[in-house]
């Protein structure tokens, strides 16, 4: 997480997918996280994900001023093996994207609508950063939401979940297109898969904040955990968890964010 929870000006939280997630996940985790500021140090495939979002947003600053024979030279030497393999893949997939679109008499379509974008939505108190929006039909005034992902598996729950919020968003601000759908990018996988966004999308994202606020409004974060969600969230003691036989010695992650030292949740039915 880049940075601590935000609030409109009359004190109400601004929701995240990513704040949704949490509290999904476990209660409790979404409390030590975004109301105690505990947080967890990067590790490589982290970081892995963030430079390759680097390089997926700035390939298009000079993606249509160079012959795209030669976009396979915008990789950095300095990448790893690892990132090389993902870009190179990436790479390949927008000349492959870029040829279709010649051959159609649609390069209108190629440069990205919108590229690491903050969404807002005044209305409904959301915010979030969407990777890229792209053209899906110019004519027909049709576009997705573009995410990358580099991790090893697909949370197809998540990448719903996602898409649902982007569109309550991307109308609210009434941005250029008509979002239909979310399209999957990851490099790692070799996958580009479409999610076209259905009404049940916006209804279920709409429901979880309202437990979300709910759970805000009356301080209630109860620990959800099982050894296997304790193993991957190490956000709080074996104690506080309620599974802590076996895992006396388990490093925590504890590492809290001076910044937010002091940030509270305000009562949103205020």
């Amino acid at each position: 997480m880049s940075h601590g929870p935000t609030y409109a000006p009359n004190g109400i939280l601004n929701i995240r997918k990513s704040m949704l997630e949490d509290y999904g996940f476990c209660p409790h985790r979404f409390d030590k996280v975004w109301n105690q500021g505990v947080t967890r140090v990067p590790n490589q495939v982290m970081l892995m994900g963030t430079r390759f979002h680097d390089f997926a947003d700035i390939f298009f600053e000079y993606a249509l001023v160079v012959d795209s024979a030669k976009w396979l030279e915008f990789i950095p030497k300095e990448f790893i093996p690892e990132e090389v393999a993902m870009a190179t893949w990436f790479v390949q997939a927008e000349q492959a994207r870029y040829k279709t679109l010649s051959e159609q008499d649609r390069l209108d379509e190629f440069l990205p609508i919108l590229r690491e974008f903050k969404l807002n939505s005044y209305k409904l108190y959301l915010e979030g950063t969407v990777d890229r929006v792209d053209w899906i039909d110019k004519k027909k005034n049709q576009a997705v939401v573009i995410e990358y992902k580099t991790g090893r598996s697909i949370n197809h729950e998540s990448l719903t979940k996602q898409l649902a919020m982007y569109a309550l968003m991307y109308h609210d601000m009434r941005l250029q297109g008509d979002i239909v759908g979310l399209r999957l990018i990851n490099p790692r996988l070799g996958v580009i898969k479409d999610y076209k966004l259905e009404r049940w999308h916006t209804d279920k994202v709409l429901k979880d904040i309202v437990k979300l606020r709910d759970a805000i409004r009356d301080k209630k974060f109860p620990a959800k955990c099982t050894d296997v969600k304790f193993a991957f969230c190490r956000m709080c003691t074996p104690e506080e968890s309620g599974i802590k036989d076996g895992f006396d010695d388990a490093p925590m992650n504890n590492d809290v964010n001076p910044e937010r030292m002091n940030f509270r949740f305000s009562d949103v039915y205020k």
